[in-house]
């Protein structure tokens, strides 16, 4: 994904485990852990978070659930569904509870919790893009040897649905560090 990212002269892109990162102590006005916090060491994180913080600083850790499509093109999504939900690791939601390693650090003054759902309406090619970012799908394409093709493959299925309609619940907690 930072490959993807353009280069801009004021941003330095660095790749590393949260729990490796180091930044300077309050130089940070927000950290966002995009559907990855369940997989790292929480406490951890949340400690380093909370020193690479200034004062207000908010921490925003969240997690979506499983796509869901609306409309026509639900009984398209329903057959790759069937292929991709057996590669679901078992572990996604099972640490979701986020706001217990940012309670226990002390350092957040606020907590927030943010329950909702996100629904985008999409032309085929995206919507085929956006479902096959699950970590599920991922898995069934390289379990099956799938490379590029399945993406057209998808998008060539939704098309006559166009355009597509996909959700998804998003939960996470917001903290405003002290």
């Amino acid at each position: 994904m930072l490959a993807a990212a353009p280069a801009h002269p004021r941003v330095e892109q660095i790749n590393c485990a949260a729990e490796d990162a180091d930044f300077a102590q309050g130089s940070v006005d927000g950290v966002i852990a995009a559907t990855s916090f369940h997989w790292m060491d929480q406490d951890a994180v949340c400690a380093n978070v909370a020193r690479w913080l200034r004062p207000g600083g908010v921490f925003f850790p969240f997690l979506y659930g499983p796509f869901f499509v609306s409309g026509l093109a639900q009984p398209v999504f329903r057959r790759h569904w069937a292929l991709w939900s057996s590669h679901m690791d078992r572990r996604l939601g099972a640490k979701a509870e986020y706001s217990r390693p940012m309670k226990a650090c002390g350092a957040f003054s606020r907590l927030e919790t943010y329950s909702g759902e996100i629904e985008v309406t999409l032309p085929p090619d995206d919507a085929a893009g956006l479902l096959l970012t699950a970590s599920y799908a991922r898995a069934y394409m390289t379990a099956s040897g799938l490379g590029a093709g399945y993406v057209d493959q998808l998008s060539s299925e939704l098309a006559p649905f166009a355009p597509v309609t996909i959700g998804f619940p998003l939960g996470g907690v917001l903290g405003v560090r002290a």
